[in-house]
């Protein structure tokens, strides 16, 4: 990895700027909110601020924190710690394969997760999640269930927080495995930019499909980390390509792309 992540002291007072993102949520026919931490500053962009304060299933967003928690209780030993398929059709042939921490990660094969889930055990995972104080904290409707279709809630705002705080490496886990998932993150890395993301895709009872794109950026050597959270009540064409694209858009708007 080129970068270095490089410790950041934030002041003592946080500011918020609202800005209306609300177009670029229109054109692609989804509702959705969007937050921006410029960890230098201190300041979160925020659109759509009820939505952004609105906890949500983190759905496959949650495998950064279950990362982190497999490796610091040694469920898994690194990022190349295999699991063998064990020939159940996921319904993809990314996900039908023996895969590695990484592998699962990039491919986010749920049926790993689960597996890592269940090794980890309710009361190391509440354990952590306590620690973390990450969303509700809720680990109802199973071990292997709770993130994506239980009870835990995780707001947009608390997404981008809790990266910075990956970012900056205070989180309750070891730096190494804080760094461990930081590069399992990256996406794109060039020149003096860095980017890191993780997608999430929740489909509600009522078939309500909550999409979500969460990562971290350094441009010109400043940080910020960002939540993408957007909704569509009926089945819609591209919905897992909608949250990049508004993603992409929006740090147009702001500068923060290449």
């Amino acid at each position: 990895m080129l970068f270095a992540f490089a410790t950041l002291n934030c002041s003592a007072q946080r500011s918020t700027k609202i800005a209306d993102f609300s177009k670029n949520f229109e054109v692609h026919n989804v509702n959705g909110c969007f937050v921006l931490y410029d960890l230098e500053k201190d300041e979160l962009t925020i659109s759509n601020p009820e939505r952004c304060r609105t906890g949500f299933l983190p759905a496959s967003t949650f495998k950064i924190f279950n990362s982190l928690v497999a490796l610091e209780t040694g469920v898994a030993t690194g990022k190349n710690f295999l699991i063998k398929w064990d020939g159940t059709d996921h319904g993809s042939a990314g996900w039908n394969r023996d895969h590695t921490l990484e592998s699962a990660f990039k491919a986010s094969a749920y049926w790993y997760y689960q597996e890592l889930a269940r090794r980890i055990g309710e009361e190391q995972m509440q354990f952590w999640l306590n620690q973390s104080e990450y969303g509700n904290k809720n680990l109802g409707g199973g071990i292997d269930q709770f993130w994506l279709r239980g009870e835990l809630r995780i707001e947009p705002i608390a997404q981008a927080q809790f990266l910075a705080r990956l970012v900056k490496e205070t989180l309750p886990f070891s730096k190494a495995n804080q760094q461990i998932v930081k590069e399992m993150m990256i996406e794109k890395e060039t020149g003096g930019y860095l980017f890191g993301a993780k997608t999430g895709w929740a489909i509600l009872p009522d078939k309500t499909n909550i999409g979500w794109l969460v990562g971290f950026i350094l441009k010109d050597g400043k940080w910020y980390t960002f939540a993408t959270n957007i909704e569509s009540k009926t089945e819609l064409p591209g919905f897992q390509q909608i949250r990049r694209d508004i993603t992409y858009e929006i740090l147009g708007n702001l500068g923060l792309n290449q």
